[in-house]
């Protein structure tokens, strides 16, 4: 790749690696994807990404090669990791001092109607947002520094269509609700902002609690299993269980969902941010009645979430 300077002036050639070093600015071409209906594509790092895992992004994307246009290198990475072939219009760039090195983030537009076949390497989760939505979580949830500022620079700018204000129930949301007389439609994002103002050091697993106490700047630390159970009173599906390991060793285990549709949703693994990786997954059936652990703290963190959502389904 091109070592550049803070003009974007290319300087010499260099492994990224080196760059990453050095703190050597690069060059990086992304691209910002629409759908019709105007709405984002927002990216959740895989767990094995070599920098950011479990991130949250807009930007899809990767280092220019040598010789190689920002234009031609946003198409190409696209390709790469969504596996589409669409147009893509340049926006702006910009010298992004956050993050590993500075990188010259070269920053595209493209609106992509095809389905998408993503990179499991490269991402984990993917899901169209409306501007509000992203709004909302931008500043919550974990991002991406370069892809929090690039998202702001976006949406000042001359932009594409703007993205249409969805009602809460969009087609292909996984959504849950309530009774059909009155209900009030959910989506995902509804759901997890409920959870997030509901987490506090009172539903804490106390061995979490004691291992590394609870704060707000990681609202979901020690909460995998009993967020679990509500996702699943919601949703149904089965529960799922994982190794939680660090430096080798097994430090705790982590709780999630499969939804009926065989779609894994898990909501807490933000909490990771050490370096832990969660393996030997399986599933769980969950057992009628009352849990013999963490009973109180479920209820609790039940009673909190029907205060933001309104009637929740009983459990199974």
């Amino acid at each position: 790749m091109e070592h550049v300077d803070e003009q974007d002036r290319v300087l010499g050639v260099v492994e990224r690696g080196e760059a990453e070093r050095q703190h050597w600015p690069h060059r990086i071409a992304t691209t910002i994807c629409r759908d019709r209906a105007g709405r984002i594509l927002l990216l959740r790092r895989s767990q094995t990404h070599s920098r950011f895992p479990d991130y949250y992004d807009v930007m899809v994307g990767g280092a220019v090669d040598v010789g190689e246009s920002y234009e031609e290198a946003a198409a190409r990475e696209l390709s790469e990791e969504l596996g589409v072939r669409v147009p893509v219009r340049f926006m702006f760039k910009f010298l992004c001092q956050e993050g590993i090195s500075p990188v010259w983030f070269g920053v595209h537009e493209a609106v992509v109607t095809d389905p998408l076949t993503p990179d499991p390497g490269e991402i984990a989760w993917q899901g169209w947002l409306t501007e509000a939505e992203l709004s909302e979580v931008v500043d919550q949830w974990l991002f991406v520094p370069g892809g929090r500022e690039a998202l702001r620079r976006y949406l000042q700018s001359d932009s594409g269509p703007a993205a249409e204000e969805a009602s809460p129930l969009r087609s292909g949301d996984v959504s849950g609700g309530c009774d059909a007389v009155g209900m009030i439609p959910w989506n995902l994002l509804v759901i997890d902002k409920a959870l997030r103002a509901s987490w506090a050091a009172d539903t804490c697993s106390p061995d979490d609690l004691a291992r590394a106490g609870w704060q707000p700047g990681n609202p979901a630390w020690g909460h995998c299993d009993i967020t679990a159970l509500i996702v699943n009173d919601i949703f149904g599906g089965d529960l799922m269980v994982g190794e939680v390991h660090c430096a080798g060793e097994q430090h705790a285990f982590h709780w999630w969902n499969r939804l009926p549709s065989g779609v894994d949703l898990d909501l807490t693994r933000e909490q990771f941010r050490d370096g832990q990786t969660v393996t030997a997954a399986r599933v769980v059936k969950r057992p009628p009645g009352p849990l013999p652990r963490r009973w109180e703290e479920y209820l609790l963190l039940r009673e909190r979430v029907i205060e933001h959502l309104g009637h929740l389904p009983e459990p199974a």
